[in-house]
């Protein structure tokens, strides 16, 4: 009784959680369903381990201590474990890994986007309102103790008389049907996955029109010109009057920052940064024959949008971790020169406003 209150209270707390307006809470919510999902294919993957073993009729057993230890101790094993054993489809298994991500955006990086969140919530829905019942309450002794933790819960399904005579199996379903009726669903996974990519391919478009537009009027490299602890070529050449010739060069210079910024971070002395900031753009534009190399086709990206409508789920998340990877290059590098050039802009307001 112990573990099956551990997962009904744990679920009840992830829906409520989920229902509520705060994305904070929504976060705790993601975090709770996660840790539901990886316990219960924890407890399945040991099962089979328990089963598995060395005798003196059939050998060596199926599974060696490697494969053990990495899938009792690594998500991602156990993800692979778990997929490789029955446990869960291919298809789960590349939704729940999404699904993660997000998990861990929000636990390591306190990241609180609502349309993932959102997203998140609707994948471990789906996901344990398919598989808990069908995998049923924990397999054990079942025990009651006159202690909170190992008695009946009334979640608000009602146990009145069969507080006692109810089997763990029918308290186990009605309650996990009771808990997950309560979530409020906000829209369609479809509608959630096709605005969180318009979000992304309008900040690409409107960073494209930004930069094109103000780039007519000013010299981008003074905007490059705050990485000069990098490489001071960027400020030398807009002192020389000279111009990124177009947002392909512009883009191509982001994509080494995003490659290389790191790097020569962690280079302590001034001089020998920028030196080596200098070798490795060269370097870097040399690899790409000056062309920046992520672009994409947009339209054809928003034609994929629309089709997704009446797709199954998992073919629309599919569709979506596949966009997301096209555009992923092409979107952090367009933000982060949109984002600079308006900060550029702002500071110049700033000094004009001082005059």
């Amino acid at each position: 009784m112990l573990e099956i209150n551990r997962i009904l209270i744990q679920l009840n707390k992830a829906v409520d959680a989920a229902n509520s307006e705060f994305p904070q809470e929504r976060g705790i919510a993601i975090t709770l369903f996660d840790n539901l999902i990886e316990v219960q294919l924890f407890k399945k993957a040991e099962i089979i381990f328990l089963f598995d073993r060395t005798t003196w009729y059939k050998g060596n057993r199926k599974f060696n201590y490697k494969t053990r230890n990495s899938s009792l101790g690594y998500y991602d094993s156990l993800l692979k474990f778990s997929k490789n054993n029955g446990i869960i489809t291919e298809s789960d298994f590349e939704i729940l890994k999404y699904a993660h991500s997000i998990r861990n955006s929000v636990f390591h990086n306190g990241v609180l986007n609502n349309l993932k969140l959102d997203l998140a919530i609707l994948i471990f829905y789906d996901f344990v309102n398919r598989n808990i019942t069908k995998w049923g309450s924990p397999l054990g002794l079942i025990c009651y103790k006159n202690s909170p933790g190992y008695e009946k819960i009334d979640f608000g399904q009602g146990l009145g008389k069969n507080k006692i005579s109810l089997g763990h199996k029918d308290y186990f379903d009605e309650a996990v049907g009771y808990i997950l009726g309560k979530i409020k669903i906000r829209s369609g996974l479809n509608e959630k996955v096709q605005n969180i990519l318009e979000t992304q391919i309008e900040r690409i478009k409107d960073s494209i029109e930004f930069i094109n537009s103000e780039s007519k009027t000013l010299n981008f490299y003074d905007v490059l010109g705050r990485y000069w602890y990098l490489n001071d070529d960027f400020f030398n050449f807009y002192k020389s009057g000279r111009n990124p010739k177009n947002l392909d060069s512009i883009l191509l210079l982001y994509g080494f920052l995003r490659e290389n910024k790191e790097y020569l971070d962690d280079i302590e002395e001034l001089k020998r940064r920028q030196t080596k900031g200098k070798k490795l753009l060269r370097k870097y534009r040399s690899q790409k024959n000056e062309k920046y190399p992520h672009w994409t086709d947009i339209k054809n990206i928003e034609k994929r949008i629309l089709k997704l409508n009446g797709l199954e789920p998992d073919k629309v998340l599919k569709n979506l971790i596949d966009i997301e990877n096209k555009i992923s290059y092409l979107y952090s590098d367009l933000d982060q020169a949109s984002s600079d050039l308006d900060l550029y802009i702002q500071e110049l307001i700033d000094i004009e406003r001082e005059k």
